[in-house]
């Protein structure tokens, strides 16, 4: 009987099953490569929410982490990221912010804060409420823009409100700055005040009204946060920063067509 057909017949076989198979590996690597982000929830209520009554603490926490792409990428991302939800929940602490170690612990610091309040009160307590919500922006195939509000109310005349705005590359964690993205801050800083102040016209923009009113130009500063977005940079005033509570936040963006002469290298190419 004549083997040889046979043997030929299961090595064919046998290579087609490696060959599938590394394909199916590559195809998984590449997947692999592709950045994503899911979000991560937390909530903490004090014992007075179990009932029926309002007179109560509650925290709730939730943003975007990155799962898959660079190790060493999203370890930055995630740690950067986590970072920033911690400082905004230590505001609250009574220790210093290196000691609060993680969101949970965080969170319940905020609930014996608003414990010990109801022990030490005479007259009346009033619900105190903490939110951290976290989104995307804006992603693209190098970077990411997240975004973290928060909003709390622990008495006085209204809640405060409070963003940060972080731009990441995704291929190597670096959270990027201002001069990342233009090579000359003062010029861009110009620029932009022309728009904020009304000498220069937005292509959304319809009056030729100023977008606030400041007491003096030479008042005028570059905000803490700015998101990269698809076609320019978003400058956002948190509020105080730039006006009164009243006018909340204050945002308007930088288009890239303005930006051309000074936008980095990098920024043109793409």
């Amino acid at each position: 009987m004549n083997l040889r057909p046979r043997i030929a017949l299961v090595l064919a076989a046998v290579l087609v099953l490696g060959l599938w198979s590394c394909l199916k590996d590559q195809e998984l690597k590449e997947s692999d490569d592709s950045v994503r982000f899911e979000d991560i929830s937390y909530r903490k209520a004090s014992e007075g929410c179990k009932g029926q009554s309002n007179d109560c603490a509650k925290v709730s926490v939730q943003y975007p982490v990155m799962t898959t792409g660079n190790e060493q990428a999203k370890s930055k991302i995630n740690q950067i990221t986590q970072q920033k939800v911690l400082e905004s929940l230590a505001i609250f602490s009574d220790h210093n912010n290196k000691l609060v170690v993680n969101v949970d612990s965080a969170m319940a610091e905020f609930i014996e804060l608003y414990e010990d309040y109801v022990t030490d009160s005479e007259f009346f307590t009033i619900p105190w409420e903490l939110k951290i919500k976290g989104q995307i922006v804006y992603q693209s195939n190098e970077m990411v823009c997240l975004r973290l509000d928060n909003s709390s109310y622990t008495g006085g005349a209204h809640p405060n409100h409070h963003t940060t705005l972080l731009n990441f590359n995704t291929n190597t964690g670096h959270l990027l700055q201002l001069n990342d993205v233009v090579r000359n801050v003062e010029q861009f800083k110009l620029i932009a005040e022309d728009i904020l102040l009304g000498k220069k016209k937005r292509k959304d923009q319809i009056s030729d009204e100023p977008i606030i009113e400041l007491t003096s130009d030479s008042f005028f500063n570059l905000p803490e946060n700015f998101a990269i977005k698809e076609d320019g940079i978003l400058l956002f005033y948190n509020p105080y920063e730039a006006s009164d509570y009243a006018n909340g936040s204050i945002s308007f963006l930088v288009s890239f067509d303005e930006l051309q002469p000074i936008l980095s290298k990098e920024f043109k190419l793409n």
